[in-house]
């Protein structure tokens, strides 16, 4: 095996035909070539500008292509494009700016490929619409660099480009790892596309941002210590396993807070693959942390599992500006000493397809979780606990069941509340309660209270029969009911009332008020 160093240019061999004195590999300095022998398979590349052997000295920008080329009709200067696939060993960065264009080619790196290695900074193009693969590891980091660049960054744009990482890793280990050393970005874009058969690990000082028309797909989890953007149009981001903030499996000094914007049109969807919880979402995973997700301006976050708002730690859900959220299952505060928050606004939407629990699981008290919502749809039942409360402020909460345990907090300010089975006491501050399904029944299992003469019960009739949920809404409460609000008659199915027609649509042990 041998190590090649180089300052610039182009790594592969040239044609012998048009040009017979540029044989084998080599780079050019604007003035002349430097000639050496052709790295294979087996061989490691080290690029670094700061070395002696940086022919310009001046160490940018520093053009890197890998394979064959035709020699042009002009004289250099000039940068070459592959006409025919390569394969190295590793490939190392140490200090400098490097574009890597792979012209249609593959580039095979059949070990680790390094960006900013021995504590160094690098920043590599990689484009030109071929395929980058890295059979092992992809490492981005950043060290104090000769050449003062701020960062490592490795940035892969254009239509066409792929990034591929094969290897899968273990249940331990990650395959691309971002900013574990300093400050590091990784960045796909404008059309390009990266794949990675590993984790995605984003440490205490990373930037991971998928923007422009990107497609990314990672076969194991992604892991945010800092900040990861997704943002459109068009950008799409899965993972079949889960989105986990903050969990520093590789041992970084302490985490505190981390953030994941999806935004403009882009998408993401987790899985929940290799998860014995069933999770596709962990937010504020480790105790003393932070996690904060922003679902904005039409982005969109579906999750094909357990959603998690503070598992032992902190974290916050925000959902506004037409983004939309979609979960399979979701607590907010899962464990005790966590806490989540959750806020939805502004023409943002969150479908829950089970069930939701705020303030624990389920089956089990946990942490604090508070719920501010615009629209939620809960497919089947909403758990309150008494250390969570839910708020309703404008727009909608649809649930088949909702149970508000002793010292819960569950308060309708504004917008319209269509339940099934409402356990507890509701009171109604404002807002509209909507019985059932069109028409449907609404089953209070103690007292029922409006205490605001704003706020209404809206009654769909659809026909002058006799059976309550299928001729016309009703509320059937358990306890006493206490009035202070309005009743809206609404007309469905066609029905026309004549004289006489009457409909029970609320009972209750007493009623008082009117």
């Amino acid at each position: 095996m041998s190590t090649y160093v180089i300052g610039a240019v182009w790594v592969g061999p040239q044609d012998t035909n048009v040009f017979p004195a540029l044989a084998g590999a080599s780079f050019n300095d604007a003035n002349s070539w430097h000639t050496f022998s052709v790295p294979g398979p087996t061989d490691d590349v080290f690029l670094d500008t700061s070395t002696s052997l940086d022919p310009r000295g001046d160490g940018i920008p520093s053009y890197i292509t890998l394979g064959s080329y035709t020699y042009p009709t002009f004289l250099p200067p000039a940068k070459f494009v592959p006409a025919q696939d390569a394969s190295i060993n590793h490939l190392y960065t140490g200090s400098g700016y490097f574009d890597i264009d792979l012209d249609g080619q593959e580039l095979e790196v059949a070990a680790d490929l390094f960006v900013g290695i021995s504590l160094k900074n690098a920043h590599i193009e990689v484009r030109g619409g071929g395929v980058l693969t890295v059979a092992d590891n992809i490492y981005v980091q950043s060290g104090q660099g000769p050449l003062a660049l701020p960062k490592s960054i490795l940035d892969v744009h254009g239509p066409g480009t792929l990034l591929k990482a094969t290897n899968p890793g273990t249940p331990t280990s990650s395959t691309v790892t971002v900013g574990a050393i300093g400050e590091s970005d990784f960045i796909v874009r404008d059309g390009a596309a990266f794949t990675s058969e590993g984790r995605l690990y984003g440490g205490l000082t990373s930037q991971i941002i998928f923007r422009n028309g990107a497609i990314v797909h990672i076969n194991d989890f992604i892991f945010v210590n800092d900040t990861l953007l997704i943002e459109g149009p068009t950008t799409q981001v899965t993972t079949t396993q889960q989105l986990n903030l903050i969990n520093n499996d590789l041992s970084t000094p302490t985490l505190t807070e981390a953030s994941v914007t999806i935004r403009d049109g882009a998408s993401l969807f987790t899985g929940s693959a290799g998860s014995g919880t069933n999770s596709s979402g962990v937010l504020g995973h480790r105790t003393g942390t932070t996690g904060t997700v922003n679902v904005v301006e039409n982005g969109e976050w579906t999750q094909n599992g357990l959603l998690s708002v503070g598992f032992q730690g902190n974290a916050n859900l925000y959902v506004n500006s037409y983004g939309r959220v979609q979960s399979l299952d979701a607590a907010v505060g899962r464990i005790a000493g966590a806490s989540g928050f959750v806020e939805v606004k502004t023409s943002g939407t969150w479908e829950v397809d089970r069930d939701l629990s705020v303030g624990g699981l389920p089956t089990a008290v946990g942490g604090t979780g508070e719920v501010k919502v615009e629209s939620i749809v809960i497919g089947d039942d909403m758990k309150i606990w008494n250390t969570g409360t839910v708020t309703l402020d404008g727009g909608s909460i649809i649930a088949q069941t909702i149970e508000a345990v002793p010292g819960s907090t569950f308060d309708v300010l504004s917008g319209e509340l269509t339940v099934d089975n409402f356990i507890g006491s509701l009171t109604l501050s404002g807002g509209t309660l909507s019985p059932g399904q069109s028409p449907g029944t609404t089953s209070v299992s103690q007292n029922f209270v409006i205490d605001n003469a704003n706020s209404t019960v809206l009654i769909e009739l659809a026909s002058n029969g006799n059976t309550p949920g299928s001729d016309f809404d009703k509320v059937s409460v358990q306890g006493n009911a206490d009035l202070d609000g309005q009743l809206e008659l609404v007309l469905i199915s066609g029905y026309v009332p004549t004289l006489g027609d009457s409909f029970n649509v609320i009972t209750a042990n007493s009623i008082t008020g009117s």
